[in-house]
This record gives structure tokens, C-alpha cells and sequence, in this order.
């Protein structure tokens, strides 16, 4: 367990660091989308195919007999004892903190998962806020003073919905819990987020004139 963690934060690491280094900057926005997605699921599917070639090292190991091997099997089994202890209870509590946040989200729902993106459910909150989750589109009623606002706050929430941006989002929340000591899962789960907004203003923008849509 712990040669595949150190493994996947290593992929995880590296891929990200392409995405600052090259892609970050540029605006393809829904190839970073994807870049994102699949190359976070590359770093965990990558160190699962952990090749092991025969070597003299491991040959000269066999050979000292059952008394060392056992002893060193040993002394590893106690060294990595802490770290899996310390790495299961972050686990539980990460999924723990998980398991609130998504009962809380779900019950904003009225307890129904049904799912149409093209006929968005509409709910006014009080604020000025405007989000979306799985269907449903929450918008603060300080921002229906404006029928302008309200309708490109509208559309903007609803590319989000018909992009199934929420799968994206779970999907990181979830890594977040198996990886919640990476910071670059982390960083992972922002810059999807960002992608995310950029998307959204895209598809606006395809009907708003600019200068509105910034003003706004």
C-alpha cells in the first residue's frame, strides 16, 4: 500500500506540473478539462502495473535462509505500522467530513436524485450567491433584482449542469479522501474548478455581448 501511494503521488505530481508548466495558460479549456480528469486517473492506474524483473540482490536475499528473510519481513512490517495507522484514521476522518458535506448537499435536493439537464430544477436562496448540484440551480434572490443578471447567472449554472461539471467534482472530492496528505490532488481539484468557471463564461458568452457579461 504504501510503494502505490508514494507511486500515484509521484504521477500525480508530475502530470501536474506539466499542466502549471505548459497547458495552464492556454485556452483550451476543455482539453484542460479532460487533461485533468484522465491524467489524475493515469497516476492511479499506472503504479498498478508495477513490473518486478529478477535481479542478483533479490536472488543473494533468498538464498541467507528463512531466518533473516522472516526478521527482515519483520522489521518492515513494524516500520510501516505507523504510517498506515496514521494514513487509515486520516482516511476515515476524510470520508467522514465527505459523508456531511454530501448529506447536506443532497438534502438541498428535497432527498430526489433525478436527473434532466436540460430542464433544471430552480431554487431562489436567500444572498447573492448562485451554485448548482446535480440538476438543481441555486440562486440568491439579491440576484433576481436584474432579469439580465438572473438569466446570464442562469446560463452560466446551466453550462455547468449540462457539462456534468458535478461528476467532476466528485470525483476529485473522492480522491481527495484516498490522497487527503497530497497537496497536488489538492491543486488538482482547484484548477478543475477553474476549468470548470471558464466553461461556463464560454458558453455565455456565446449569446452575451462581452462587455455585459463583465459588468455583470
Amino acid at each position: 500500500m504504501i510503494s502505490y501511494l508514494i507511486e500515484a503521488s509521484i504521477g500525480l505530481a508530475a502530470f501536474y506540473g506539466f499542466y502549471r508548466l505548459v497547458l495552464h495558460r492556454e485556452k483550451l479549456l476543455s482539453i484542460n478539462r479532460y487533461y485533468l480528469l484522465v491524467t489524475s486517473a493515469l497516476a492511479l492506474i499506472i503504479p498498478i502495473f508495477n513490473f518486478k524483473y529478477p535481479s542478483t540482490t533479490s536472488v543473494a536475499v533468498t538464498q541467507l535462509g528463512p531466518e533473516l528473510l522472516t526478521t527482515g519481513e519483520a522489521v518492515f512490517s513494524l516500520e510501516a505500522l505507523p504510517f498506515s495507522t496514521f494514513y487509515i484514521a486520516g482516511l476515515i476522518l476524510a470520508f467522514l467530513v465527505f459523508g456531511i458535506r454530501f448529506f447536506k448537499a443532497t438534502r438541498q435536493l428535497k432527498g430526489t436524485f433525478m436527473y434532466n439537464r436540460n430542464q433544471p430544477n430552480i431554487v431562489e436562496v436567500p444572498g447573492d450567491e448562485a451554485y448548482s448540484f446535480f440538476n438543481t440551480i441555486f440562486i440568491g434572490k439579491n440576484l433576481t433584482c436584474s432579469n439580465e443578471i438572473r438569466e446570464q447567472v442562469l446560463a452560466h449554472e446551466k453550462a455547468h449542469i449540462q457539462d456534468l461539471h458535478f461528476l467532476d467534482l466528485l470525483y476529485f472530492e473522492l480522491l481527495k479522501c484516498f490522497f487527503w496528505f497530497n497537496p497536488f490532488i489538492y491543486l488538482y481539484s482547484k484548477s478543475v474548478k477553474l476549468q470548470h468557471e471558464y466553461i461556463a463564461d464560454q458558453h455565455v458568452l456565446a449569446n452575451t455581448p462581452a462587455e455585459a457579461y463583465e459588468q455583470s
